[in-house]
C-alpha cells in the first residue's frame, strides 16, 4: 500500500515492522552472535520493543526475513 492511502496507524505499524526486521538482520550479521537460535534473538528484539517473542515471529515470516523450520 502506498504512503498517500496509508492511516496513521498504518504507518506507525510499517515503521515498527521496518525497525524489527532492521534489528533482525543486523543482529544475524553480528558475529558475537554467531551461535545464538534464531528464538533467542526474537525474544531479545522483543524484549527491547516491548512485543512478544510470537510477534516478532510473525512480522520477520510475514516480511520473508525468517523462514521457520517446517517439522
Amino acid at each position: 500500500m502506498t504512503k498517500d492511502l496509508m492511516t496513521a496507524h498504518e504507518r506507525k505499524r510499517a515503521i515498527l515492522h521496518a525497525k524489527v526486521c532492521e534489528m533482525y538482520r543486523n543482529m544475524v550479521a553480528d558475529p558475537a552472535n554467531a551461535g545464538a537460535s534464531p528464538t533467542r534473538l526474537m525474544r531479545a528484539i522483543g524484549h527491547k520493543m516491548d512485543l512478544t517473542t510470537k510477534g516478532v515471529n510473525g512480522i520477520l515470516t510475514r516480511y520473508g526475513v525468517y523462514t521457520p523450520v517446517k517439522r
